[in-house]
């Protein structure tokens, strides 16, 4: 092995740094910090090589390190980038998002920091100032230009979202998974099929309208829509603008669940009954899409999981290129788009209607 001291000397007399005792030990950052901390979470042939790593290096832990690894240490910063947007205390979408990256984040022994501000006061917030360590940067619906900013301030840097920048990136299936929504409208016989989109700077948000577009144009049918924010007082809008332009839509595609859910309440506040009027699906699978009535079919993205794997992909093995991953979607249809179906008599019982819930690959 090579001689603490001589290495050292060869670095120009410079302390060893975790980062250098990580990649002797092809490990993270943060798996060398809980070996230090005694946590537990790691193989034993792991911890071995990282304390073999630690004393060919010479390397020791600040002393404000170790005070911190008992609960704050290395962090994964989940970066809310949201300039003039205010989904995050309203959007189901985040409390998932929050859920799945806190629980890798605890799984991997590291502390999770939230930071929702503008674009402009990014820069004075820790860890991108440097105050303290990091692993890294997850962003949520952020735009390219937001991205490629924070990329400058945090390295490494997991978009969720594919913003077609350098930053690497973990998705869902959003064109097949719009494509196989619209398609499923088109099997139920719709005929004048519109979609309110989201906001054209998310780039999810593109990519469901991509996939909508694509399934109408291969069925040579007409494109009808608007496009609004990702909240309800901005889809409550779209839809009455698109139900004026467009009286005879008989279908719609919405950009997310709690867009849909404001569109269902100003399809029945104008008369329109869900679905024999209009056929409604979301996209997302949130906790609303089960409380409207009737019940919201919707494209099921696996939020949890993305956001799990964005935390992976920045916790990976030092010198490891990122790459852009996708997960699969899959269509739930429920009552707001499928036809009637019959009663189930049981015996001595009330008639029920046959359950309606049920999911089709995407």
């Amino acid at each position: 092995m090579t001689d603490p001291v001589s290495a050292r000397e060869r670095d120009g007399g410079k302390a060893p740094t975790i980062e250098q005792v990580a990649a002797l030990a092809g490990v993270s950052t943060a798996t060398v910090s809980r070996v230090v901390s005694g946590r537990d979470g790691v193989r034993d042939v792991t911890r071995t090589r990282v304390e073999q790593a630690i004393a060919v290096t010479g390397w020791t832990a600040d002393p404000s390190a170790r005070q911190l690894a008992g609960g704050r240490g290395d962090e994964v910063v989940l970066a809310l980038a949201v300039p003039d947007r205010r989904e995050f205390g309203t959007d189901p979408y985040y409390a998932r998002v929050l859920a799945g990256a806190g629980e890798e984040a605890a799984r991997q022994g590291l502390s999770l920091c939230v930071h929702v501000a503008p674009l402009g006061e990014l820069p004075a917030l820790t860890p991108f100032r440097g105050g303290r360590r990091h692993v890294g940067a997850v962003i949520v619906n952020a735009s390219s230009e937001e991205a490629v900013f924070l990329a400058g301030l945090a390295r490494p840097v997991v978009s969720m979202g594919d913003l077609g920048t350098a930053v690497p990136s973990v998705d869902p299936e959003n064109i097949a998974g719009a494509s196989g929504a619209a398609g499923h409208l088109l099997v139920q016989g719709r005929q004048r099929i519109a979609t309110i989109a989201g906001p054209r700077w998310n780039p999810c948000s593109r990519e469901r309208l991509a996939g909508y577009r694509y399934c109408l144009r291969e069925a040579g049918r007409p494109e009808v829509g608007e496009s609004a924010d990702f909240n309800r007082v901005s889809a409550a809008a779209a839809a009455r603008r698109l139900l004026q332009a467009s009286p005879d839509i008989d279908a719609i595609f919405v950009a997310s669940d709690l867009m849909a859910t404001a569109v269902l309440q100003v399809l029945i506040a104008s008369g329109r009954r869900v679905p024999d009027d209009v056929a409604v699906v979301g996209f997302d699978d949130s906790p609303p899409a089960l409380m409207t009535t009737p019940a919201l079919s919707t494209v099921h993205q696996p939020v949890e999981a993305l956001a799990s794997l964005a935390v992976r992909t920045l916790t990976g093995p030092p010198g490891a290129s990122p790459q852009d991953q996708r997960l699969a979607t899959r269509l739930v249809v429920r009552a707001s788009s499928d036809p009637p179906v019959p009663s189930v008599r049981m015996p001595g019982a009330l008639a029920l209607p046959a359950s309606r819930d049920r999911e089709i690959a995407g």
